[in-house]
């Protein structure tokens, strides 16, 4: 009698039935009270719903009440709220149209991997690897943004496996759009242009220029003019340059490297953290030895180091930072690998890291959802609402101490007389525009006084 081998595209099917349950799993713990609930979050729900309710860009929620130089946009920029709010005339489904919107965006990545013309059994281990990820877990239970860059990732990897069959100029200028699209998402992603001879080693002397200089005067020009200045090491170094203080920028630039490399190596939010470490590490060590002769793997790897540097160099690596900036690059290099014609070693080791970091992060999952729906927020008192509405060219400072307590997500962004309302959330020692009024709360009771006025 002679055994055949086993099929394992029957276990990688039930493998993504199975991870589609946890999914589900989790959805039954969500509810009407399931909120926004980290500072970010609040900005990318107001500011949408000013766009949405008042057709202009300018923010709502600020840090320090002036806004980006450009536009007046808060420190995440004009995109989200574009996005947000614009789809919100579509679909005004409430609060909840951000975490569905990011649910959809990622389906329909993940529509262009089961449609690629490729093998079956390929397509159904990329859809289980996605599914397995631990950052997509993590984030599909949230307003943070991070199923867009996840999304974009797996966009750019499908473009640009799409231009290597073809070679057509339109799939090489679909993989340009793209970048520059996911570069108002976030503006380190224009980074990734100054790779693209790799792809295309006979573009013009001309267009490798252009496309260097749109790489490295993108990013700058979008932090610069069209996000809010918060203190960072960009801003620190720009304050430092215009004063010509240069030996303090080296000083800068070597403190943050020589911390940023520690907490690369130490930095932990569990045994599910270290996984997804060693997973990156595993993606990158694979891909280096697949380098030679695959363009796709060239330019991954290299936009990733490109990442990784500049996390260490003028940004940082922890506080779930580098587990945002590093992630959506390694997932295209782990895809790229799982199409890849080779043993099942290395596919099997990229598959079985990500599920390992899954699973691990199970239960740290449920303790953040049941406090995204119990965390007790306090309605803000209709009294409060109507107070508000009725002040003229009002600019609210919000007390530090009320942030976690109340709903923000309630606050209104226009007055009686349709004039757009700006509040201050003091998340960072800055420099702050004189408010009309703060938000306050005294007695447990939360009041709103001018700032011209001394509460009794």
């Amino acid at each position: 009698m002679i055994l055949k081998k086993p099929n394992p595209t029957y276990f990688i099917f039930f493998l993504i039935v199975g991870l589609a349950s946890v999914y589900l799993y989790f959805g039954t713990f969500l509810s009407l009270a399931f909120s926004p609930y980290y500072g970010d979050e609040f900005f990318y729900v107001q500011n949408a719903k000013a766009f949405f309710e008042e057709g202009q860009l300018a923010a709502s929620f600020t840090y320090s009440g002036f806004g980006s130089a450009v536009g007046g946009f808060d420190a995440h920029g004009p995109a989200y709220p574009l996005l947000y709010g614009g789809i919100h005339h579509l679909a005004p489904i409430g609060k909840f149209l951000i975490p569905i919107l990011h649910l959809i965006i990622f389906l329909v990545s993940v529509l262009g991997i089961i449609l690629r013309n490729t093998d079956s059994q390929i397509k159904l281990l990329q859809t289980a690897f996605l599914l397995g990820s631990p950052f997509l877990l993590f984030y599909s239970f949230s307003w943070m943004p991070e199923l867009i860059h996840f999304s974009g990732a797996v966009g750019l990897y499908l473009l640009i496996e799409q231009f290597q069959e073809n070679k057509k100029k339109s799939a090489f200028f679909k993989i340009v759009c793209l970048i520059l699209i996911l570069g108002a998402f976030r503006s380190t992603w224009f980074l990734a242009l100054v790779v693209l001879p790799i792809l295309k080693p006979d573009l013009k002397l001309f267009s490798k220029i252009l496309l260097g200089l749109l790489a490295l005067g993108l990013p700058f020009l979008f932090q610069k003019y069209l996000t809010e200045q918060v203190p960072n090491v960009f801003s620190e170094l720009m304050e430092l340059l215009g004063s010509g203080q240069l030996a303090a920028v080296f000083q800068v630039l070597y403190i943050n490297t020589k911390r940023n490399i520690y907490f690369l190596l130490t930095y932990s939010e569990g045994y599910f953290y270290w996984v997804w470490k060693i997973w990156v590490v595993a993606a990158v060590i694979l891909g280096l030895q697949k380098l030679k002769h695959d363009p796709t793997l060239k330019f991954g790897i290299t936009v990733f180091l490109i990442f990784l540097v500049f996390s260490i160099i003028l940004y940082k690596t922890y506080k779930w930072t580098e587990w945002r900036m590093l992630t959506p690059m390694a997932v295209f290099i782990s895809l790229r690998l799982l199409a890849i014609k080779s043993s099942w070693i290395p596919k099997s080791t990229l598959l079985g890291l990500s599920l390992l970091s899954f699973t691990l992060i199970l239960p740290f999952q449920k303790q953040i959802i049941q406090l995204r729906s119990d965390c007790g927020f306090l309605a803000i008192p209709e009294s409060i609402l109507t107070k508000i509405k009725d002040l003229e060219q009002a600019l609210i400072l919000i007390d530090s101490g009320i942030l976690n307590k109340y709903e923000m997500e309630n606050l209104p962004i226009s007055t009686k007389t349709e004039q757009t309302i700006t509040y201050i959330l003091p998340y960072y020692e800055q420099t702050q525009k004189e408010a009309t009024h703060i938000l306050v709360e005294e007695s447990d009771q939360l009041i709103i006084f001018s700032t011209k006025i001394l509460p009794q």
